[in-house]
């Protein structure tokens, strides 16, 4: 099993690893639930640190040299095994230990207090609803996957969607914000409805009730309801824009809802859900607007009706659907 320097995964908790490394944390983290658990430690000692150490008087790094010094003279009194590093978060925690006495050591030790097993929900080619420990509603389009603890510990309500779609309805709680880690964003809300959307190099939200944050790395916007920001490129550009229709919905709600769409939005989410291959050849069509509801019905039809609706012509090659 692979080894994961501290450094790292302090660097990840604190959202200042580069691409590498939020590569090695996930492949790490899908190695084994011990990872994960061992992350959620390191989770657990910010949190409390954080919140401890701007009301402690004791000097840091005399701190730092009495925790090494304990620590080996202590070994049954760890909480997780720290290779010293003398980065800041570090000596923090070490004071925090220390303000709270070598006895608090133990206290995190016992399993109740610290962060529960994460827990991961994945799906195939299905889509899947699952219940928050909070009772916050989600659902996961197809291919996606959500990790979240058992239970919910600290001030924030925090989950990661490492891959996918879902659709959140956050039950309201002012004094514990929900926070979703997608990709190189942060999503904060106190109880709302929105969609998020990976795809490669792109993160995609959209609200449909309620006030949402999202913080990347340089920008951070809020968005209200029918507003969407796509967060795409190396250097993580911001777009924030009113969002046209509800075709996002479509693996929540079985319907396809286009409201002046264009019509490659449309293409891309037909694609999505039915795993066809229908391309636009003719440039001059690919931004034609479209406005019409699709529920339930079959791929043919829908293709039918776009074909008569904005006047395209509609070309089969094999298991290819070509728009002209």
């Amino acid at each position: 099993m692979t080894e994961m320097n501290d450094d790292i995964l302090i660097k990840y908790i604190l959202r200042e690893s580069n691409e590498s490394e939020d590569r090695q944390v996930e492949e790490w983290l899908g190695q084994s639930d011990a990872n994960a658990k061992q992350l959620s430690d390191f989770k657990l000692i910010w949190e409390t640190s954080a919140t401890l150490a701007a009301v402690s008087p004791v000097n840091e790094d005399q701190a730092w040299q009495r925790f090494k010094q304990l620590r080996s003279e202590k070994e049954t009194a760890k909480v997780i095994a720290f290779k010293p590093s003398g980065i800041s978060f570090l000596k923090i925690a070490a004071t925090v230990v220390l303000v709270m006495s070598v006895g608090l050591l133990g206290y995190f030790a016992h399993r109740e207090y610290r962060d529960p097993t994460i827990q991961l929900a994945e799906t195939g080619n299905e889509t899947k609803e699952i219940t928050m420990p909070d009772g916050s509603q989600v659902t996961l389009n197809k291919n996606t996957v959500l990790a979240y603890p058992a239970r919910f510990v600290g001030t924030t309500r925090s989950i990661n969607l490492r891959r996918g779609e879902a659709f959140f309805n956050v039950a309201r709680d002012k004094n514990h914000p929900f926070v979703i880690k997608a990709d190189k964003i942060n999503v904060q809300v106190v109880g709302t409805t929105f969609n998020i959307k990976l795809k490669q190099n792109q993160t995609r939200v959209i609200v449909e009730t309620g006030i949402v944050k999202v913080t990347g790395k340089t920008e951070a916007v809020e968005l209200r309801k029918g507003e969407q920001v796509t967060i795409s490129g190396s250097n993580q550009k911001m777009l924030k824009e009113e969002n046209s229709g509800k075709l996002y919905n479509y693996y929540r709600t079985k319907e396809f809802v286009a409201d002046n769409t264009p019509l490659w939005q449309l293409v891309e989410v037909l694609n999505e859900a039915y795993n066809s291959n229908i391309s636009i050849e003719n440039p001059a069509i690919r931004d034609l607007k479209i406005t019409t509801t699709f529920k339930e019905e079959s791929l043919n039809k829908i293709v039918s009706v776009i074909s008569s609706t904005i006047d395209v012509k509609v070309e089969r090659r094999g298991n290819e659907i070509i728009l002209k």
